[in-house]
């Protein structure tokens, strides 16, 4: 009874036979007993229009086209609508009622996958904010919007459920392997959100302009291949580490041990984030970074040849014993 309201049930036959009049004195003296067979009998109804037979939530289970709709998950028409998109939109919020709600557009459409009938996941470039990790890290709550602006039936899809973050180093190759190369190699891919939907709703969109796509901007690719993966670091830990909220989001939430601490600056209406030393000392931008690429340049040494680095220093011990030998 709870999948669909028995005052809407539509009869099974296109005949429809005329219902006889009930007296008043008949309403009556009809018992609780027949009010629920009457119910029972309804609720029959309504099984058999849902058609239960087939799987609720099969990608091949789509339901005659019809606007202004709510499905339990997504159908193969709404499946093939989301893919043929060239950007969708992603809305979020914060629990604080004085909280920013935020849209972000994401492009481009080949950078969303479905999973099932009830997960889609999204693969997530660097931008110059992170408020959709950082509202999905504390409450889930997520809406992906898809709406046609192209030739064709207007139509809008909106997905909604629960999310989560995935940093890209927590990625599982056969979840990366969904995506396309060019996305997934970039210096600007920082995650991938997965994002459970519990209700799959359409709409008309009737009033939305109709537009010719020309091509995707290249203006991200130029920007991140020109940083190399070192800059777009530290990037995110100064633009991407808190919300504008001054909630920590994904470059502070996912620091990696070998990275300095930040805390949030506000400047200009947003939360920087700002390195740490220590906990105590916060050093000048141009020796912050200075440091820290030469404490990675190390750091990588270390790791890539050990012996190589250990007879370097000895190599090195010697030439000082000898020349404060002969001082």
């Amino acid at each position: 009874f709870l999948l669909c309201n028995i005052n809407q049930v539509e009869p099974t036959s296109s005949s429809t036979k005329p219902r006889a009049k009930i007296s008043r004195r008949e309403r009556r003296g009809s018992t609780g007993n027949d009010r629920r067979v009457g119910r029972a009998k309804l609720g029959s109804e309504c099984l058999a229009l849902l058609n239960l037979s087939q799987p609720p939530c099969s990608l091949d289970n789509s339901p005659k086209e019809k606007m202004g709709k709510v499905l339990p998950c997504l159908s193969s028409r709404e499946v093939d609508f989301i893919l043929s998109q060239k950007v969708f939109f992603v809305g979020t919020a914060p629990l604080s009622s004085d909280g920013r709600v935020n849209i972000s557009p994401k492009s481009p459409g080949s950078s969303l996958v479905v999973i099932s009938p009830t997960k889609v996941a999204y693969a997530d470039l660097t931008g110059s904010g992170a408020e959709t990790a950082a509202h999905v890290r504390q409450n889930s709550r997520i809406t992906i919007l898809f709406l046609n602006l192209e030739k064709g039936p207007p139509k809008i899809v909106r997905l909604h459920g629960r999310g989560r973050v995935l940093p890209v180093d927590r990625v599982e190759k056969t979840l990366a392997e969904r995506f396309p190369l060019e996305i997934t190699t970039s210096p600007g891919f920082r995650a991938i959100f997965v994002v459970d939907v519990d209700r799959v709703s359409t709409s008309c969109g009737y009033s939305m302009p109709i537009m010719a796509f020309e091509r995707h901007r290249s203006t991200l690719d130029e920007f991140v291949q020109k940083k190399g993966r070192e800059g777009m670091e530290d990037y995110r830990l100064r633009k991407n580490s808190f919300s504008i909220d001054g909630l920590p989001t994904i470059a502070s939430i996912f620091r990696d041990p070998d990275q300095p601490l930040v805390k949030p600056v506000h400047e200009d209406g947003y939360y920087f984030g700002q390195i740490v030393e220590s906990g105590r000392h916060v050093l000048p931008e141009k020796a912050r970074i200075g440091k820290q690429i030469n404490l990675k340049k190390i750091d990588r040494i270390v790791r890539v040849n050990p012996w190589m680095f250990g007879a370097a220093m000895f190599v090195t011990g010697i030439v000082f014993g000898l020349t404060f030998a002969k001082i």
